[in-house]
């Protein structure tokens, strides 16, 4: 194996090096790395390398804006390179050959593209976070499309580029090479199993339901074909982690079953106009004890009741990150563990990091958490922040996205950590909204696990689920309640047979 290092006081590992070649080796490919392989330092390894061996060669490096710090650090302190950044803060060296670009800027790149296309340079694109193309919907898959043409390297780097939705992996490798997968027909037809339904759509503008036939994707097959088609363009490695994964689950007394009941007919009810996502998002403040139309969140609730506890065994021995899915509920787990240090729970800092902390505030918490601390999370904090001094990651609330659950359990499977062992502790309501999710992950996971072999940072008990499973356990989980109580653990596990 060729050493590609070019800083001898920071060399690359193996892995890293394994990593390098085969980015070097492909004009377009997807850099999988897992959590504490070093992603970033190997793709800006492989740019700068194959900047060397092409001089009319431009690389743009395509990050979110919190991501910025770090392909600064790894650009300049350890491989010693300049570049110009487009960001909040312009700063365009006119010799410079990379551009960092923060990716809510990406339209600023086009009269650069256009000028450097016409000097007869070549462009190639690094775009970090790139599971964000698996939707093609939004704009900025769009406008990356518009100019796709002009980049003769084109490479992803995602620690996730097969999620809940297969088709994102199609999209994905759609932007590598067209030609690999074929058209999205092509597709479904050789790697899903799809059947014929009626299914219920809103017409906008008639303001009517209509109920068209679809073909809905109930199930996956040739995934080993697929595998071996996708492994050209594809590499994941990771670091294995000592992950240990315990399951917490409460019963719901009386009055928060007939609440969650409540909530749970808002699903079935034909005259609704809510979407999917917004009576989801009722059972969850049901369950999460943040419902001001279902209940009266005035004390605490069984899954509250849950997180204490374990809280409090955890908490004189570790720094905890607890991930939540609505800020509502970061907002009242914020004000719960303010009353319990009141009450002489041994809780030192509690922090939050969602959507609206600056990256001053995130560096902050990144270099002074400690044990006894308390950090309180969502999606948007589970991305392009390092945790590693906390060991023990507690999901409140499971994400419906495989990405994010990966993503989370990222913050402390870290290169970095000093820890020879992780915690992964997730709370249930049982029977609910929580269970259903719990199943969802087991079957996406199955899916990549079978695409990419086992993933370090996913548990290990997964089952395999059909698509005609899961409408069953979303039947019996979500809306189905015509007994008026919440289903059994046996109930659901027939299901599963």
């Amino acid at each position: 194996m060729v050493d590609y290092s070019l800083n001898k006081n920071i060399p690359l590992t193996s892995v890293q090096n394994e990593i390098v070649e085969f980015m070097l080796t492909r004009p377009s490919c997807i850099n999988a790395g897992q959590t504490g392989i070093g992603k970033t330092f190997t793709n800006c390894t492989a740019l700068v390398r194959l900047l060397l061996q092409h001089k009319d060669l431009v690389f743009f490096v395509v990050v979110p804006p919190k991501a910025l710090s770090v392909f600064r650090k790894e650009l300049t302190t350890k491989l010693n390179v300049s570049y110009s950044e487009i960001s909040t803060q312009n700063k365009v060296n006119k010799n410079s050959r990379i551009y960092l670009v923060a990716n809510t800027k990406l339209k600023d790149i086009i009269p650069i593209v256009h000028k450097l296309v016409s000097k007869n340079y070549k462009l190639g694109m690094l775009l970090d976070e790139g599971h964000i193309l698996q939707s093609t919907d939004n704009e900025f898959t769009k406008s990356l499309w518009d100019i796709r043409k002009f980049f003769a390297v084109f490479w992803i780097a995602t620690a996730t580029p097969c999620g809940n939705d297969i088709y994102g992996l199609f999209n994905l490798m759609s932007f590598i090479n067209p030609k690999v997968l074929g058209t999205k027909e092509d597709f479904t037809n050789k790697f899903l199993i799809t059947e014929r339904r009626r299914v219920k759509r809103f017409n906008r503008f008639t303001h009517r339901y209509e109920f068209p036939y679809e073909d809905i994707v109930v199930g996956t097959k040739n995934l080993n074909l697929l595998q071996d088609t996708i492994s050209d363009y594809v590499i994941l490695r990771q670091k294995k982690y000592n992950l240990e994964f315990v399951y917490h689950q409460c019963d719901l007394d009386i009055d928060e079953t007939m609440s969650y009941l409540a909530a749970s007919a808002g699903m079935a009810r034909d005259t609704s106009k809510k979407n999917w996502a917004v009576r989801l998002n009722d059972l969850q403040r049901v369950l999460d004890n943040v419902s001001e139309k279902y209940s009266k969140p005035s004390k605490l609730c069984s899954k509250e009741k849950l997180l204490v506890q374990v809280v409090a065994s955890l908490i004189d021995e570790h720094a905890i990150l607890v991930y939540a899915e609505l800020i509502e509920v970061v907002d009242r787990l914020e004000m719960l563990f303010y009353k319990l240090k009141k009450l002489g729970y041994h809780i030192n800092n509690i922090y939050r990091i969602t959507g609206s902390q600056s990256f001053e505030e995130r560096s902050a918490i990144e270099k002074n958490l400690g044990i006894s601390d308390i950090v309180i999370i969502t999606s948007a904090g589970s991305e392009s922040i390092n945790l590693q001094k906390s060991d023990t990651l507690i999901f409140y609330d499971a994400s419906f996205s495989i990405k994010t659950l990966i993503q989370a359990i990222g913050r402390i499977t870290r290169v970095d950590s000093k820890y020879s062992k992780q915690f992964v502790h997730f709370i249930e309501a049982k029977g609910t909204l929580d269970t259903y999710k719990r199943l969802c992950i087991s079957m996406h996971g199955s899916t990549i696990e079978q695409l990419f072999g086992d993933i370090a940072t996913l548990p290990l008990d997964l089952t395999l689920i059909d698509g005609k499973t899961q409408q069953k356990l979303r039947n019996k989980l979500l809306w189905s309640f015509k007994e008026r109580r919440l289903p059994t653990e046996e109930e659901i596990l027939s299901l599963l047979k």
